[in-house]
């Protein structure tokens, strides 16, 4: 589905090294859509590709040199530096009739002392390269790396003939068949990658977009060597790895990046850690308190008293003259008598009820995945989720890519019309809107409620059967339906 979108756009060179036929679908695509496309079989067709006849001896001397020691650690530069010296001085004789495979493979046999078949070198060749090409001492001291370079170019050029075409203008692809990983394969996914390098900084016109499917064959070197050249040329370049690990870890980055399924949990933390994290607020702990209280009193008094006071007075005087008064006598006498009584009682009574309840979340700020590992382990069979890092900011897009959607009824392939165009209030009964039949109601006539259907509408229900001391019901109301109001 990517490839496609690509082609139609501008050319497209797709490398297949799964050994599984990955690009089959794509290459069958475009021979159904007439493009011209060609699919060559690596290291069968390597002979009438021609892969390397855009490459010149020193490009040739330096993928066959780097795909040696790709991944060899810093203490094989020195090896790395001679064979690279010994395959240049063997293209540079070599260059008149041409530096391929076979012949490259035919003078590192007569480097080392062997009988070469006739024709593949001249015998001007034959006597330089057996003689003063290398000095008796120094070929001495190359003895183990002509030994290196025979055993690799002598499997390599099994596969090589005469007659190397060259490539067509629209689509290519080169897929390695499904063959045991050996050296000369690794040379071959060198050779490939030397020869995209070359074909995306070369190219006058348009230049061809790459699609290299089983990217974990090649090394770091070559994918940002070709990387670099893409980016100067303004072409995508798209890198599809089976695993994440090793370079393919090394390499993605920047640009836009795809992840689908990734069932070791080792990679889907690679991914997840590419994804990136954020800053996120979560409830760390949450507290829920409740409680109640009843006060409840009563008291009761009652007092009682009586009081009694009694009084008596009694005053009396008298006053009597003897013999020589003129007889007056006075007197007085007075009594009082007093009773009081009182009485007082008192009742009170009081009673408090009383809830409380608290409810406390507590947030706090964590730096985590912004998408889990384990989210990447359960992705569907043919769902991918787009890292997009183009821009400022991370977009993440979930992407259903089911070849079955081409089926889906509806879907067509070509493009829509702009949206200004697009009919959105389409009538419901197709091109032709139905005519309708008058009502007695001029409301409902005129909203268009009964389609034209037998001479009168009639409900399909059967018609209720009405109570005589009823009025009869008007024709419109007995037959509507019973969802019209």
């Amino acid at each position: 589905m990517h490839g496609a979108s690509i082609l139609a756009e501008r050319p497209l060179l797709a490398v297949d090294l799964t050994g599984q036929h990955a690009a089959g679908m794509l290459s069958a695509a475009a021979r159904d859509a007439g493009i011209p496309s060609v699919t060559y079989r690596l290291p069968h067709e390597l002979g009438r590709c021609g892969l390397l006849t855009e490459l010149t001896p020193g490009q040739l001397a330096d993928a066959i040199a780097e795909s040696l020691h790709a991944g060899a650690p810093d203490g094989a530069r020195a090896d790395r530096a001679v064979d690279v010296w010994i395959l240049q001085q063997l293209t540079g004789v070599l260059g008149v009739g041409g530096a391929t495979p076979q012949r490259l493979a035919a003078a590192v046999r007569t480097a080392l002392g062997h009988i070469t078949p006739n024709g593949l070198l001249s015998p001007s060749e034959q006597e330089l390269i057996a003689g003063d090409l290398f000095p008796a001492a120094y070929r001495q001291q190359i003895t183990a790396n002509l030994v290196r370079l025979d055993a690799v170019l002598g499997e390599l050029a099994a596969h090589t003939g005469a007659g190397w075409p060259q490539k067509p203008g629209r689509y290519t692809c080169l897929a390695v068949d499904t063959v045991a990983r050996s050296a000369a394969g690794e040379v071959l996914t060198a050779l490939v990658m030397q020869w995209l390098t070359v074909q995306v900084s070369g190219a006058a016109t348009a230049v061809p977009a790459v699609i290299i499917a089983g990217a974990d064959e090649i090394s770091r070197a070559h994918a940002e060597r070709l990387s670099d050249a893409c980016e100067q040329r303004g072409v995508p370049l798209t890198l599809m790895f089976r695993h994440l690990r090793d370079d393919a870890a090394r390499l993605i980055g920047g640009g836009t990046a795809a992840f689908m399924r990734l069932g070791n949990h080792t990679e889907a933390e690679q991914a997840a850690a590419y994804i990136g994290r954020r800053h996120t607020f979560v409830i760390s702990s949450y507290t829920a308190t409740r409680g109640g209280n009843q006060t409840s009193t009563q008291g009761s008094s009652d007092g009682h008293g009586t009081g009694e006071s009694r009084a008596d007075a009694k005053n009396r005087g008298w006053q009597d003259s003897g013999l020589f008064s003129a007889g007056i006598t006075s007197g007085g006498r007075s009594r009082t008598t007093g009773t009081s009584t009182s009485r007082n009682w008192s009742t009170s009574t009081s009673q408090a009820d009383g809830t409380s309840w608290s409810e406390t979340a507590t947030r706090q700020r964590v730096y985590e995945y912004a998408v889990e590992p384990t989210a990447l382990q359960n992705l569907p069979e043919y769902a991918l989720l787009l890292a997009d890092r183009s821009g400022r900011a991370l977009q993440l897009h979930a992407v259903e890519c089911d070849p079955s959607i081409t089926s889906f009824p509806g879907v067509s392939s070509e493009p829509l019309p702009p949206p200004g165009r697009i009919q959105h209030d389409a009538p419901p009964y197709g091109d032709t809107p139905p005519a309708f039949t008058s009502h007695p109601d001029p409301a409902i006539t005129a909203a268009g409620q009964y389609p034209v259907g037998p001479a009168e509408y009639t409900d399909p229900a059967p018609e209720p059967a009405w109570p005589d001391d009823q009025p009869e019901l008007p024709w419109w109301q007995k037959n509507r339906p019973p969802d019209q109001s």
